[in-house]
């Protein structure tokens, strides 16, 4: 396991080490670590730009990084979170208002307008303190001490003594291409971005403005701004959400944020979430008869044992049909989100009453499992008596003639709320994760072709192995932080992992999102435990297969 108690970044007089930003007080005292990071930023800033070595950044980078640090971690001020104009007029959009700075060994210009991204960049542009360097030398180390300074800079002291992580961004990454050798000859960290305190003492709605603002700008301006992938229209992470989303409109359950109203595009008209999409008897009805059905059937063949059924308000929580469920979905939302839809054209219209169907039939009909207390882990009872098939089918035709337009309505309303990400929404808004929103984004961007010429993509073969390393700076805090200063290696990193894995508060060690699973490969990056997660799951073996 490799050692990392003298391991430095950048150079004096703004050299990093363990010292300089991990916890060294018992108990930990968060205002004291906090001071020692301001003061590296500190000597960074007024050093950079006029010493001979320039803290160890390349002279070409070095007025660079004296702009980002200036425009976002401003001596004297708290960091900023995020750069941006205000609406001209009440309610009008936010604009994002990014520094442009030269990257990668062709100098090529960069778009950055959050303060975690520009601290990414200041940590990719400081000349490697090792020979030969590799993730577990270098990549890791510099990737631990970046998230740490993270932390540092937008944490705050909580209640009780606690820190307060809410404006800590969620995951840092660093992703680099090798050589043969293998040693890392190009690299980029980055940073998921955290917008609410971006606007102090601002509503909800003005936060939301700032938040849909860097959505939209990370993707147009940072992915879309190099390369036009070939992407879904819709972010794997948002088509679950917007799945689920539509399963509740249909069910009746509201999908409208506390106390806000949605309003039915084209209109002034409130949408009343809280009524399902086929009343309540209707559905209740089929459910009792096909319940009854298949209870006679199966007690028919064996007497003894009683069957129950699960409902459609059951199906979300449940573990296994939830999922199930989703996935009926999703050719739905696929279908409504492709550019061109016509619910009117003929083919159209015969493909969405075949997706229907196949979600009728799941939603409407019941699922039987065996008595008492029906269980994830049992078997669904799939015994009916002869003529309830075609009684089954004639309840899906009557659905789709009688509910059919109504549901197709509804989709189109859906459809409106998400794209135009309707602060209303309560689930599939504009909190959830889209292309660009994380960590990767940057680094994907930042080692194209274009910014490292010695890049190799296909057709060439073989091209450059890229991998990538993923963890969330919330961890490290407190008690863990103490426990890397008093031995900074990837065996304590490692432990602080296993430490965590399975708590519901964040796990140190991350795999891309779906999101990314899409969007990395669009950029020549395949995924997979022999591609991007190999340095990854190098680290610790042991506890590789948890890593999430």
């Amino acid at each position: 396991m490799a050692d990392w108690n003298n391991f430095t970044a950048f150079a004096a007089p703004a050299q990093l080490d363990k010292n300089a930003i991990l916890t060294v007080a018992n108990p930990p005292d968060l205002g004291q670590d906090q001071a020692r990071f301001t003061n590296w930023v500190n000597n960074l800033r007024g050093h950079v730009q006029n010493d001979a070595n320039h803290c160890g950044i390349p002279a070409a980078f070095a007025n660079d990084v004296h702009t980002l640090l200036e425009q976002f971690f401003p001596n004297g001020r708290l960091p900023v979170y995020v750069r941006y104009n205000a609406p001209a007029v009440p309610g009008g959009l936010y604009t994002a208002n990014p520094v442009n700075v030269q990257f990668g060994a062709a100098h090529q210009q960069i778009p950055i307008n959050d303060g975690p991204t520009a601290l990414a960049y200041i940590f990719s542009v400081a000349t490697p303190t090792v020979a030969n360097p590799i993730y577990s030398n270098y990549a890791l180390p510099l990737l631990v001490l970046f998230s740490r300074c993270l932390h540092l800079a937008y944490a705050s002291a909580g209640a009780l003594g606690n820190v307060n992580t809410t404006n800590v961004p969620f995951m840092s990454c660093t992703m680099y291409g090798l050589n043969a050798h293998p040693a890392i000859i190009l690299g980029m960290l980055g940073s998921a971005y955290v917008t609410d305190a971006a606007v102090p003492g601002g509503t909800q709605a003005e936060k939301n403005g700032v938040r849909r603002m860097m959505n939209t700008w990370r993707r147009e301006s940072v992915v879309d701004g190099v390369i036009q992938p070939v992407l879904p229209p819709l972010a794997p992470v948002r088509t679950s959400e917007t799945c689920k989303a539509y399963s509740r409109m249909v069910k009746g359950t509201g999908i409208a944020a506390q106390g806000a109203t949605l309003t039915i595009p084209g209109g002034h008209e409130a949408f009343n979430s809280n009524n399902p999409l086929v009343p309540v008897d209707v559905a209740q009805g089929i459910f009792n008869s096909l319940q009854l059905a298949s209870s006679v059937a199966w007690g028919n063949q064996i007497p003894a044992q009683v069957v129950t059924g699960l409902n459609r308000n059951q199906l979300e929580t449940h573990k296994v049909l939830g999922p199930q469920m989703i996935l009926l979905l999703r050719p739905i939302i696929q279908c409504r989100w492709q550019a061109g839809y016509n619910r009117t054209d003929a083919a159209t219209l015969a493909l969405m009453q075949q997706y229907f169907t196949a979600f009728f039939n799941f939603f409407y009909t019941p699922h039987m499992f065996p008595n008492p207390n029906p269980n994830p882990n049992q078997a669904e009872v799939a015994m009916w008596p002869p003529g309830v098939p075609p009684v089954v089918n004639a309840n899906l035709a009557a659905l789709w003639a009688n509910y059919g337009a109504r549901a197709l309505d509804w989709l189109d309303y859906l459809y409106t709320w998400v794209t135009t990400d309707d602060d209303n929404l309560a689930v599939a808004g504009p909190g959830t994760q889209i292309y660009g929103r994380c960590a990767e984004t940057h680094p994907a961007v930042g080692i194209l072709p274009q910014y490292f010429p010695a890049r190799a993509i296909p057709p060439a073969n073989p091209p450059t192995p890229v991998h990538g390393f993923s963890i969330e700076p919330r961890v490290l805090t407190g008690v863990k932080s103490g426990l890397l200063n008093a031995n900074f290696s990837q065996a304590t990193l490692n432990t602080i992992h296993e430490a965590t894995n399975g708590n519901p508060r964040g796990i140190l060690y991350r795999l891309p999102c779906d999101n990314c699973k899409t969007l990395l490969p669009a950029f020549d990056i395949p995924m997979g435990p022999i591609f991007y997660y190999t340095d990854l799951y190098a680290a610790d073996p042991a506890d590789a297969p948890n890593v999430v």
